[in-house]
């Protein structure tokens, strides 16, 4: 940007004492021209223009980067630009100024770092209830940082579409009474704490809960026949450590002491012998290696029974079972608790989805389950002798409860 005249030491002794008086109006021009010439590098100061807006900010310009940082002030602070040295992706040293605030407490701030806000460095003053943020990148020692945060958010929408392992299976050093759980991620129950099994746990359900690979898994008092026992990945949000638990509640297990956060990953049943019945797990199903026989009775009345079949207490489970009947004349209805009672027919709705001929009928139904492992049947004879067998379940292990 090029003034009229230049300002420098010349300029600065004129006019000299001894010039002519005369010339004093033209001079006094000459110094507001100048003056807005210079003001006007950052304001707005157009003579044309409207008063109000002068002097307004059009960009604010600073002169060569301090050496340091300026010395702290009382009710003072300070807007500044500074030499900083970094590495480029070659490994190539470079220096540029970049922008800083200094508060009067003394903490200096750097704004900018290579045309970009430093999100290492600038707090938004806003710290996560259950974010830990790794140590990567290296200034992101505390969730509080802009970058930490942000992993933090990237990481948690990532993983929350992205939950995967933590599958059980039957420890092959004591399948009665240890369970495995495969290294996988998770999401709590409160939807905002990451757990992160890194390597395979083993508990036992024959011991109290103790942390650690191998240790005991019970959250309270010892384990007991023919009960349900859910399995909890568990989260301690101080030490970050994760660990897994059983217990025969489906949604508030007893937490050992630090552990906050939990998510329900499965469940398994124990036998007459308080040992773990016999289970595979694929996917989400699980299947029982030797199938009970849940129900062999007949239904006699032509109304509606509930019939307790094997899969998990306390929630609501798609249940595969094998069903059979022999009358030939009768209709059966297997149904979900959870909607109407309807009677078959055999050409009305419901229908049916048992439908003996002369030598028996035998039939595999996906059904849901009511939170007390029940579902319904309803024949259309008094006399149907009806037998079902639970084939397996499907658990989503917290993923989509």
């Amino acid at each position: 940007m090029s003034y009229t005249r230049t300002w420098n030491a010349a300029y600065e002794a004129s006019p000299a004492d001894g010039d002519n008086v005369s010339e004093g109006a033209e001079r006094m021009r000459d110094a507001k021209t100048d003056v807005r010439e210079r003001f006007a590098r950052d304001h707005y100061m157009d003579p044309a223009g409207v008063d109000d807006d002068h002097g307004e900010h059009g960009k604010v310009s600073f002169h060569a980067p301090l050496a340091a940082d300026p010395n702290a002030a009382v009710d003072k602070g300070f807007l500044y630009t500074k030499d900083v040295t970094y590495l480029d992706e070659n490994n190539v040293e470079h220096t540029r100024a970049e922008l800083f605030w200094k508060d009067e407490d003394g903490s200096a701030l750097q704004v900018t770092a290579g045309g970009e806000f430093d999100g290492d460095t600038l707090d938004m003053d806003y710290a996560p209830a259950n974010y830990t943020p790794d140590a990567s990148p290296e200034e992101a020692l505390d969730a509080k940082d802009l970058s930490a945060h942000l992993k933090g958010i990237d990481t948690a929408l990532a993983v929350a579409t992205l939950e995967y392992g933590c599958g059980l299976s039957m420890s092959a050093g004591d399948p009665d009474h240890d369970v495995a759980i495969a290294p996988g991620i998770r999401v709590d129950s409160g939807h905002d704490t990451i757990m992160r099994l890194s390597s395979a746990l083993t508990k036992r359900i024959d011991a109290p809960w103790a942390a650690g690979n191998g240790a005991g898994g019970m959250d309270a008092g010892s384990v007991d026949v023919n009960l349900w026992y859910h399995i909890f990945l568990i989260k301690n949000p101080s030490t970050g450590a994760v660990d897994a638990l059983f217990s025969t509640s489906a949604d508030a297990p007893a937490m050992p002491e630090g552990f906050t956060r939990k998510c329900r990953i499965g469940a398994v049943k124990s036998n007459a012998a308080a040992d773990v019945t016999a289970f595979v797990q694929v996917g989400d199903r699980f299947l029982w290696k030797d199938p009970p026989l849940d129900y062999d009775a007949v239904l006699g009345d032509g109304n509606a029974h509930l019939i307790t079949v094997s899969s998990p207490a306390g929630l609501c489970c798609e249940v595969k079972i094998r069903a059979e009947h022999s009358v030939s004349s009768a209709l059966v209805y297997v149904s979900s608790p959870l909607v109407n009672d309807e009677a078959p027919d055999y050409t009305a709705a419901p229908l049916a989805n048992l439908h003996a001929g002369g030598s028996g009928m035998y039939e595999e139904i996906d059904v849901i389950t009511n939170a007390a492992s029940q579902v319904r049947a309803r024949a259309n004879n008094s006399s149907t002798q009806l037998r079902v067998v639970a084939v397996g379940f499907r658990d989503p292990g917290g993923r989509m409860n």
